[in-house]
């Protein structure tokens, strides 16, 4: 095989190995956790120990959706720099970086539509 084929062999292989970890892991932490609603799970914990008196305050998860967006759009930038670099392996390197957007999009996706949801920036006072 050439060095273009086993490139594109070895990174087939790593994007399919990659996804289908992911998938499984997605799919474990699905089946593996007991789905009975109890109300000890939604108790507040203070490192880890049955809170005593009134909370200090709320940890709220508001810049959550923001932090995997700029963990997505990071790697997209550093690969158009890198994609820029590369003139004479455009089309040869453009191929993998394309693959890898297509990878980095559903994040992204995610990441806005969380951003949305305006009850991850009310702080509900018990």
């Amino acid at each position: 095989m050439t060095d273009v084929h086993t490139i594109t062999v070895t990174f087939l292989f790593s994007f399919v190995l990659v996804f289908f970890v992911g998938l499984l892991g997605y799919t474990l932490g699905k089946i593996i956790p007991p789905r009975r609603k109890l109300a000890r799970k939604y108790d507040r914990y203070e490192s880890g120990n049955p809170p005593i008196g009134r909370a200090r305050g709320l940890f709220t998860m508001q810049y959550y959706p923001y932090v995997i967006m700029f963990l997505v759009v990071e790697p997209i930038s550093i690969f158009l720099i890198i994609l820029s670099l590369a003139r004479e392996y455009v089309i040869a390197s453009g191929f993998y970086i394309f693959l890898t957007f297509l990878t980095l999009i559903p994040p992204l996706i995610y990441g806005l539509k969380e951003a949305e949801r305006i009850e991850l920036w009310l702080v509900r006072e018990e």
